[in-house]
């Protein structure tokens, strides 16, 4: 089953384009295909102007290394204003047992 909520990129795990019914690109999969350009494999869901980035237990020790320059966080944060969101939270999610 997909998420909606989810760009199909990364339902795919391919970086293919993502575009949605009537050729629209959400503000989440924008942020998403930014983030995965930096090196940061993950799923991007909207709380409202909340961006919650979510990096799977698996993949997040690369990606918490290189979130931890300042310079990374901020080219986050820009990176989401630029699509609508105004803050950024950061899921480190563990795999289900």
């Amino acid at each position: 089953m997909t998420d909606p909520g989810m760009s199909s990129a990364m339902q795919t795990g391919t970086d293919a384009p993502v575009v949605r019914e009537g050729g629209r690109v959400t503000g989440a999969d924008a942020l998403a295909r930014e983030l995965m350009a930096m090196g940061v494999p993950c799923v991007v869901e909207a709380r409202g102007t909340l961006a919650v980035v979510v990096v799977e237990a698996d993949r997040y020790a690369g990606s918490a290394t290189l979130l931890e320059s300042l310079e990374a966080r901020d080219r986050v944060l820009r990176a989401a204003r630029e699509v609508g969101f105004t803050h950024v939270a950061l899921e480190l999610r563990e795999e289900d047992n």
